[in-house]
Parts: structure tokens; C-alpha cells; sequence
């Protein structure tokens, strides 16, 4: 989302309270579009990018590159130093006017003026002198309404010059302002966009707003209101002017979605949608907004992408196991030809032996009763017995090698499995590189297909990338990454992908608890050991993680395997996060739900 006029004018007095006064120590640019002003205190944000431009107090800035641009080095040049003498809004508008004073040679005083114009793909940072002469600007335009290059006068971007403001908003006068800034709108104008184009600093939710609280439909032409709505119209302006004096902070509205906005009043159309709000500092507000919530839909994005590939790589081994199982059904009367060889063999003294059947009738002495068994009438007793020996061989061997790719493809599937369950349930970005690198790590285990995307979706080469992977695994992949909960005093642990699920055991204690859902892919839970008994709640409450974090977790009556950590062991050349377990017993339970309670 882009911020509009009426919620910069919420962030401006937190600005000037951080600010003012304050030296400007060093400008930085660590990425496009992102500047970093450092004061001795305190650190501003500068955000021009197309989809979030935005500015506000952060605790720290980001990795600045060694060589900085030309433009920053301007920045630099001029204020470094110089003091923050005043931060002001423009008529309501998405802009911001940073003034400076610096002292150089012979310490004489020289101002500065910084504009920052928060408009999406049109933002931009002018830097100015005193008098509005532009010494740089940030993205140079040129064009026939205003020209932003060196040497030009700075003209402010209006929506017109004769828009209207809150700024001074009279309500005695207001309905008469309203009527004559109509009548520069075609009589067709809908009431939303007369709004938005109208007044400096509504975007299309503050217009809507407006809107609702008048009782008036967006949609109704100019034409069709009346000196009565027109007032209505008044009295709602008016008094969301004096809702933006009143000094509450702004409200961050946020859905289950994670799709969050940021308001300068309380919003009812929200309301009615169903988004829940709370009241918060501008600089919080809009780091929830444009970094938090937007890292969410960034996850939200990477998860979906590494989960195709993972569904991609399970329908290929799925469809192998469909393809092993049908030859395999093929092969599963090997004994049954061994047997008829044998009672051929055994029955020769009662046929001639020269002579041809097409088949022969004797009695099985497995089962007592007769058996009609097919030959081949070109070929002896004895031959056909010899083939039937061959027939049985050759399927037998056919049916082990079979059988053994059946069960390394059936561990792969569960191992995907696996690996997919953990790809849903990554709540973080630093969650999601940990089970990136392990596919990269066990590319033995993936398609070709699902390692060459990998590649693809990263940076360099894929030596180069699998190093950078190793080196953060190493880094990451801590006993402090496990998700932690605590229930009456005891903890427990679960891991977040298969080599945390390995640490876990590795790292387990004697007396510690192991839990996981019986025969299906899932995170491994350990319950620390306090040198007490285990309550029956905790106990409980360990099974219900091992069923939440589990391809189970929408299942009802759950079974859970538990046992003593000393009893689960990883046989070499276990693919992670598989083990072998004993002296086991099962509980059966719901799901944990984290809305009851949250991890540490």
C-alpha cells in the first residue's frame, strides 16, 4: 500500500520529535530507492520505492555498500554535520520538507533544504538550497509542467492549484468551498473521485471513509447531490479534522491474510471487512506495514515456490511407485512356477516320455487337491519343467530388485513428504533458507529438475551458492532456532526441518522424551527432563506439538509414539531426520492449536 497525505501528517510530529535539533552524522543508500539519514540518535528511513514509498524512525540502518553514489556522496558533502532545524508537511500532501543548517568555511551558516515526494512511482528526494534552487535530485525529469534538474526552481507536485486542504479547514465556510471546488469537476465526476482528486491528501481508502460516514454512496454523480448532502459532506470533513489534531497515535488494521494498512483515523469500512486494529506509534505502524507484513507475503511467495517444486518431485516418485507396483504384481507368482517345475519333475514316471502335451493334470501335494498345469507341446516333460525353473528364477530375481526399489522409493516419498510439511509449517525466512539448504545439500535425494530450479532461483554459481548455504547452516541450524514451549515449567522442543530434527536427538539428554506421529512425516518433539515426574498435562501437551507440527495437524485423534530418547537411534545412511525407535507406546491426541498460546 502507499500511505496518504492524512497519515504523513500523523508521522511528521513523531519526525519532529526525534529530529529536530539533531546532527545529521552520515547518509547512507544500502539498496535502490532505500536512504538511510543517521543522526547522532537516531536513524530515518527514506523509502522511495514504487510499492512502498515511505519514512520513518528505525533502530538501525542496513549494510551500506563500499562505494557509495555520486548522489550520496552530494548528500554527504553538504550535511554532514548540519543541524535539523525544521520537518514540515506540504498542504496535506505526500510531501516532506527537511530543513538544514550547516556551518563551512569561516563558519558562516548555509540551509539546506531536503524534499521528500512519498507518490509511488513517482517518488523522489530533491536536495535544495534556501531558496528552493535544486542543487541534485534523486531521479532527474524533465518535463512540461515542472522540470527537476539541477539549477531549476523546486515547484512542489499539486493535484492542483486550486485543490482543497484540511490544513485550515473553516466549517463555516466549508460548504461553500465544497460547492465551488465542484464546479471545476464535469457534472458526471463520481463523489469518490472528486474526493481524490479534489483535496490534497485523501487516497481512495480516506475517500471511501468519507464517503460512509456522510451516508453517501461513492458512486453518486456531483450532479446529483444536494445542498443537504453537500453539508453532510462539510460536517464529516470537519470533524476528521479534528480527529487528525487529537495526538492517538494512527491505527494498523491487519487481517488473517497478513495483508495489513496503516490509517490516520478510525476507519468503519475496515471495521466492517472484518480487519482488527490497534492503535500504534506512526514508526511502528508502518514498519509492520512495508517491512514485517510485507517479509510475510515475501515467505508466503518463496514457500509456494519451493513447495511446487517439492509436489513436482512427489508426483514423479509417486508415479514410479505406481509404475513398480504394477510390475511388481507381475512377478509375485515366481513360486508358483518353481512349484509347477517340480511337480512336473515329480510326476514324469506317470506320462511317456516322449510324448507331447498341452498341459498335464496331477495332484499337489501342498494343497491335496489336483492342479492342471499348461505346457508347452513342441517341448518334452522335462524341458517345460526346466523352463517353468528358468520362468521362476528370472521373476524371483525381478521381484527382489523390485522390491527393493519399491522400499527406496516408498523412504524417498516419506522423505518429500517430509521436507513438504516442513515448508508449511515455516513461520520465518531464516525457517525457509534452512530447509533450502538442505535440499540443495541432499540433492541426492531430489529430481534434477527441482535442483536446477534451485540454482536458477539463486545467484552465481552453484558451488559458490552451495558454500554460502553451508556456511549459514553451520550458523543457523542452533539448538536456540528450535521452536520452545514451556508448559508448567517444562519445555519443549521441536524442530523446524530435518537437521534440526537430527540435532534434537544428538543433543537429547537421557530421561529426555521423543514424540512424533506414528507413520506419517512430522517435526520430532523432544520434552526436557527436570529430574521429576511429568505431568500428565505436559505429557499431553508434548503429543499434541508432535500432531500439530505434522502432515496430521487437521486430523482429529491423533496417534503419537513416544518413548525414551535413548531409544531412538539414526542408523548410517539415514537420509535426515529419519531414525529407528523401540520400546515404544502411543497416545492418541488433538492437534495443538496456537491460538491457545504461542511459542517463546
Amino acid at each position: 500500500m502507499q500511505i496518504d497525505g492524512l497519515t504523513l501528517s500523523k508521522v511528521i510530529p513523531e519526525l519532529r520529535g526525534y529530529l529536530i535539533n539533531q546532527r545529521v552524522n552520515k547518509v547512507f543508500m544500502p539498496s535502490e530507492s532505500r536512504f538511510y539519514f543517521s543522526f547522532f540518535k537516531d536513524t530515518l528511513l527514506v523509502s522511495l520505492l514504487n510499492d512502498a514509498s515511505y519514512l520513518q524512525i528505525v533502530p538501525s540502518k542496513e549494510d551500506s555498500p563500499f562505494f557509495p553514489p555520486a548522489f550520496v556522496m552530494l548528500l554527504r558533502k553538504y550535511l554532514k554535520g548540519a543541524v535539523c532545524t525544521d520537518i514540515s508537511q506540504i498542504r496535506y500532501d505526500r510531501i516532506v520538507r527537511f530543513d538544514f543548517l550547516n556551518h563551512f568555511e569561516e563558519n558562516r551558516p548555509k540551509a539546506f533544504t531536503v524534499f521528500i515526494e512519498l507518490m509511488g512511482r513517482s517518488s523522489n528526494l530533491i536536495f535544495c538550497d534556501s531558496d528552493r534552487n535544486i542543487i541534485d535530485v534523486y531521479r532527474r525529469k524533465a518535463a512540461s509542467e515542472r522540470s527537476l534538474f539541477p539549477q531549476n526552481q523546486y515547484v512542489p507536485f499539486l493535484k492542483s492549484p486550486a485543490a482543497l486542504t484540511l490544513a485550515d479547514w473553516d466549517i463555516l465556510k466549508g460548504k461553500e468551498s465544497l460547492e465551488g471546488e465542484m464546479r471545476l469537476f464535469p457534472a458526471e465526476t463520481s463523489l469518490l473521485a472528486f474526493l481524490e482528486k479534489g483535496f490534497e491528501g485523501f487516497g481512495h481508502l480516506a475517500a471511501t471513509e468519507i464517503c460512509y460516514r456522510a451516508g453517501l454512496r461513492s458512486e453518486r454523480t456531483l450532479s446529483s447531490l444536494c445542498p443537504t448532502d453537500i453539508e453532510d459532506l462539510n460536517l464529516v470533513l470537519a470533524s476528521l479534522r479534528e480527529e487528525l489534531t487529537q495526538d492517538d497515535g494512527v491505527f494498523l488494521w491487519e487481517t488473517e491474510e497478513a495483508l495489513s494498512l496503516v490509517s490516520a483515523t478510525f476507519m468503519h469500512t475496515l471495521d466492517q471487512k472484518g480487519f482488527r486494529y490497534t492503535i500504534q506509534k506512526p514508526s511502528d505502524a508502518l514498519q509492520e506495514v512495508f517491512f514485517t507484513s510485507r517479509k510475510k507475503r515475501d515467505l508466503q511467495v518463496s514457500k509456494l515456490r519451493y513447495q511446487k517444486l517439492i509436489d513436482k518431485e512427489i508426483k514423479k516418485v509417486e508415479s514410479n511407485l505406481f509404475s513398480m507396483q504394477s510390475d511388481l504384481s507381475e512377478t509375485v507368482n515366481h513360486s508358483s512356477f518353481q512349484q509347477y517345475g517340480k511337480l512336473i519333475l515329480a510326476n514324469l514316471y506317470r506320462f511317456e516320455g516322449e510324448k507331447k502335451y498341452d498341459s498335464i493334470e496331477v495332484e499337489d501335494w501342498e494343497t491335496g487337491g489336483r492342479i492342471l498345469i499348461p505346457l508347452d507341446s513342441k517341448l518334452s516333460l522335462s524341458a517345460n519343467a526346466q523352463i517353468y525353473f528358468k520362468k521362476s528364477t528370472r521373476l524371483k530375481r525381478r521381484n527382489d530388485i523390485l522390491g527393493d526399489r519399491l522400499r527406496k522409493y516408498q523412504a524417498l516419498l516419506y522423505y518429500l513428504q517430509q521436507i513438504q510439511q516442513s515448508l508449511y509449517d515455516a513461520e520465518d525466512q531464516e525457517a525457509l533458507n534452512d530447509i533450502v539448504i538442505e535440499i540443495d545439500r541432499e540433492n541426492r535425494f531430489v529430481g534434477e529438475d527441482a535442483q536446477k530450479e534451485l540454482t536458477k532461483k539463486s545467484h552465481g554459481s552453484a558451488k559458490s551458492q552451495r558454500k554460502k548455504k553451508t556456511a549459514m547452516a553451520s550458523r543457523h541450524m542452533g539448538p536456540s532456532e528450535y521452536r520452545v514451549f514451556e508448559k508448567s515449567g517444562f519445555r519443549c522442543l521441536v524442530g523446524k526441518n530435518n537437521y534440526q530434527n537430527d540435532r534434537l536427538i544428538k543433543d537429547a539428554k537421557d530421561g529426555d522424551l521423543w514424540f512424533h506421529v506414528q507413520g506419517i512425516p512430522g517435526a520430532h518433539v523432544i520434552l526436557k527432563n527436570k529430574n521429576q515426574p511429568v505431568p500428565e498435562e505436559v505429557f499431553l501437551f508434548a503429543a499434541q506439538l508432535a500432531a500439530r507440527y505434522s502432515k496430521a495437524y487437521q486430523s482429529a485423534r491423533v496417534p503419537v509414539d513416544y518413548t525414551d530418547v535413548k531409544d531412538v537411534k539414526k542408523p548410517k545412511g539415514f537420509r535426515p531426520g529419519m531414525v529407528t525407535y523401540r520400546n515404544h507406546k502411543t497416545v492418541f491426541v488433538d492437534p495443538y492449536d496456537e491460538n491457545e498460546k504461542a511459542p517463546l
